[in-house]
């Protein structure tokens, strides 16, 4: 089975040492985030969104480990995307308002922060 490489490992960096997150993983560590208190949710963007549920629960599993870092920290999550992802977490955020709760996001997420969307 081929499937999307997970944690910090996933988008670090890429081909020939261009950086896509860790520059904004090590500026978070310096300000006192940990590992513990990040999570890098890759996925397999050759799939349409519907399918990185029914395959890899794929959003079952993100609103677990957000509500996991919001029972363990007592803070809303923030929420930053890339390209791709940003229609990803759009997604996810109508899915887990169907799924979860309608009140699910206000009550645990805080920012969701897009870039180059």
């Amino acid at each position: 089975k081929l499937r999307a490489a997970q944690g910090f490992e996933a988008a670090d960096y890429v081909v020939g040492g261009y950086w896509v997150w860790s520059k904004l993983i090590e500026n978070l560590a310096d300000i006192g985030y940990d590992p513990g208190m990040m999570h890098m949710a890759g996925y397999d963007w050759r799939l349409p969104c519907q399918l990185l549920e029914e395959r890899d629960q794929f959003f079952s599993r993100l609103a677990a480990q957000i509500e996991l870092m919001r029972a363990k920290t007592g803070e809303k999550a923030a929420v930053v995307s890339h390209s791709m992802g940003g229609q990803v977490i759009l997604f996810f955020l109508q899915w887990v308002s169907l799924h979860r709760s309608p009140l699910w996001v206000r009550d645990h997420v805080a920012h969701f922060v897009s870039i180059a969307t």
